[in-house]
């Protein structure tokens, strides 16, 4: 998944079905990650690949290692972006700035519109329970 490409790219894509690809993982032999690969996600991968069951990690450190990848790419992909800002000729910056803005106000109304139509839905549950109440007397 990393790579986009086959395991054992050398290989025949099909072969990933031939019993020679099978006898390699076996073998102990494993798909090559690349080198700009994170370090904590490559040794994920290497534990992951253990021959060993016991030496696997479990779902849980899984998921505390992916979750400390991701934030660490967040923050990477944050850095670059603000790098990318601090290069920006000043009225592509501004113009980002301004569309940045509304998206805020957008997003602002979005709660409060989403707030109203809550406010409504539970009045008209109210209004609804009510007059049920009334036809049944």
């Amino acid at each position: 998944m990393i790579t986009g490409t086959y395991p054992f790219a050398s290989q025949n894509p099909s072969s990933c079905d031939h019993p020679s690809f099978e006898s390699r993982i076996l073998l102990g032999e494993r798909p090559h990650i690349p080198e700009d690969c994170l370090p904590d996600l490559k040794r994920l991968i290497e534990r992951c690949w253990a021959h060993d069951p016991e030496s696997r990690p479990t779902i849980d450190e899984v998921m505390h290692a992916l979750e400390s990848v991701g934030s660490k790419l967040n923050t990477a992909v944050s850095e670059a972006f603000d790098d990318l800002l601090e290069d920006m000729p000043p009225e592509s910056r501004k113009i980002f700035e301004e569309l940045q803005s509304r998206m805020l106000e957008t997003e602002a109304e979005l709660q409060v519109t989403k707030q109203s139509l809550q406010e409504a839905l539970d009045m008209n549950k109210y209004v609804l329970l009510l007059l049920v109440s009334l036809l049944n007397f």
